[in-house]
């Protein structure tokens, strides 16, 4: 069974969780989460994770914000 079984609580999680990098990436979700029915947003999921090594890469690129 899955953790969350629509895509409110999926949203509501990730408004708890901080959004939905945080959820992804802090939290842990994988598309495993997410009802098996839902397969369109189990492919968001897996797809975003994928591309984590990219944001990962991305982050390490830039620079610390300025504080003002």
């Amino acid at each position: 069974m899955a953790t969350y079984e629509n895509r409110q609580e999926l949203a509501d999680k990730a408004d708890y969780e901080g959004g939905i990098e945080e959820m992804l990436f802090g939290y842990g979700l994988s598309p495993s989460d997410v009802s098996a029915e839902d397969i369109e947003l189990r492919e968001a999921i897996a797809a975003v994770l994928l591309a984590e090594p990219a944001l990962e890469r991305l982050r390490n690129l830039l620079p610390e914000p300025e504080s003002y």
